[in-house]
């Protein structure tokens, strides 16, 4: 085993689109869904003929069915704090919008309560793994949805939440309508990261920098300016990139190479990480040996990569 394959680190794992396969049938006899009568890779999984992110997104329908209770919501994120584990991803920050799942009439408390609750059955089994929650409000949502998000975070911090995030459809509302949310989380004193430049242009990472974001989720657009490369360079602001959803969102055109390489060349704080797991049919390991075979990268410039997490990480000490 390569160094680099004893302790990973995943700073960018949505809960929802991680769901190990393994797990679902007893999710859904849990919840009550009846699911699809066809393989279950081709339900929760990408399709080759993916064209955006917006299609790529239609993948959470059935998770999102299946994480309505908390007992499912607990359950889910324990099983994959250990799955994580088995690959031996020893930090790992999970993230998860709580507005999404009250469709059976839970509370924000109960449902953030419910994955804390999963989160720390698996590190009981996992010792020396470390790991955290960011929650997330939603591009899309309502205002006073999201902003109950903030609060969660707010009164969760320190307790199993870590840090804060915003994501969905990049560019589908303006990003200064959530101005009031980053100022509120600053008052608060939660970090965050927030989804930018994945489809979006690099104006939407230099805004992202400018409300005060510590990270940058996915951020591969920045490759098209200078100017805020320098910036994330300057600021040390860190980059979430998730390289084999990026190629299936399109949020780096087919004719065009992935900008990985360039970007970690370029002295920017880039980080390698999953996203979707079990939505883009990947890990960590799969991640690591597409950027070997098909980026040029070496064993050096995976433990970089894996420094960089950790130096990033909103989990400390």
């Amino acid at each position: 085993m390569k160094e680099y394959e004893k302790n990973k680190v995943d700073l960018h794992l949505h809960m929802d689109g991680s769901l190990p396969l393994s797990i679902i049938p007893r999710l859904a006899e849990m919840s009550g869904v009846t699911l699809p009568d066809k393989p279950l890779e081709e339900v929760f999984s990408v399709p080759a003929d993916c064209r955006s992110l917006v299609d790529y997104l239609k993948c959470f329908d059935m998770p999102g069915k299946l994480l309505q209770t908390k007992e499912c919501i607990s359950y889910a994120c324990e099983q994959l704090l250990r799955e994580l584990y088995q690959d031996h991803v020893m930090l790992a920050e999970v993230r998860f919008a709580p507005q999404l799942h009250k469709k059976r009439g839970l509370t924000g408390e109960e449902i953030v309560n419910a994955a804390i609750s999963g989160m720390n059955k698996a590190l009981v089994d996992c010792p020396e793994m470390k790991a955290g929650l960011i929650l997330c409000m939603m591009i899309g949502g309502e205002e006073a949805e999201n902003l109950e998000t903030v609060e969660l975070a707010g009164s969760f911090l320190g307790k199993g939440v870590i840090a804060l995030d915003i994501a969905g459809a990049e560019g589908m509302e303006p990003a200064e309508k959530f101005v009031p949310m980053f100022q509120r989380a600053k008052e608060l004193g939660i970090p965050f990261t927030i989804h930018a430049g994945e489809c979006g242009s690099y104006d939407h990472i230099n805004l992202a920098m400018d409300l005060g974001a510590s990270r940058i989720g996915h951020g591969v657009a920045a490759i098209y300016s200078e100017e805020t490369m320098e910036r994330l360079v300057r600021e040390q602001i860190a980059l979430e990139v998730c390289v084999i959803s990026n190629l299936q969102t399109l949020a780096v055109p087919p004719e065009e190479t992935h900008p990985v390489k360039k970007l970690l060349d370029r002295g920017i704080c880039v980080t390698i990480n999953t996203d979707n797991m079990t939505v883009s049919g990947t890990s960590l390991t799969r991640e690591y040996d597409n950027l070997v075979k098909h980026y040029g990268f070496t064993e050096a410039d995976i433990l970089k990569v894996q420094e960089n997490a950790r130096r990033a990480s909103f989990i400390k000490g």
